[in-house]
């Protein structure tokens, strides 16, 4: 698990102004798990165990490999966020190499406060050119356990 040096409560501490200087701890957990096996995982307000803004870098489990399946199905070929159905309403994005996550979420809910969002973050070569990111930011819920396990 990842946390940042200092104390901050979570996905409701980042917003368009402040992602910048978050995108380095999504660029640590991915030095951590950075494979086409592995996902990373943060999880809105309401659905953590803890006041302190973590990313979790796992293997996925089944349920993740059926949800990357269907990131690569829906990505693979666009540009630009795509509207993704998990666990209610999400929007994906491909990168073709990995962006400054919380920089790219915030822009995607309009600079806005990230509280109620959380973001799953996949890599994938099923898309061809080598391996790309996927970024699934979720509303109002968390998709960490049907995705990984602890």
């Amino acid at each position: 698990m990842i946390v940042p040096g200092q104390d901050v409560a979570g996905m409701e501490s980042i917003n368009g102004g402040s992602a910048g200087s978050f995108d380095h701890l999504m660029q640590a957990a991915r030095a951590q798990c950075g494979s086409t096996s592995c996902v990373l995982v943060t999880n809105p307000v309401g659905f953590r165990t803890q006041d302190q803004l973590h990313i979790h870098f796992r293997n996925y489990n089944g349920g993740g490999a059926a949800m990357k399946s269907r990131l690569e199905k829906a990505l693979c070929g666009t540009s630009g966020w795509r509207p993704f159905s998990a666990c209610g309403g999400g929007k994906a994005q491909l990168f073709g190499g990995f962006p400054g996550v919380f920089s790219a979420v915030a822009g995607a809910y309009g600079g806005g406060s990230l509280a109620n969002v959380g973001i799953a973050v996949f890599f994938t070569t099923a898309c061809g050119g080598g391996m790309k990111t996927m970024v699934l930011a979720t509303s109002h819920c968390s998709i960490e356990h049907s995705i990984s396990s602890r």
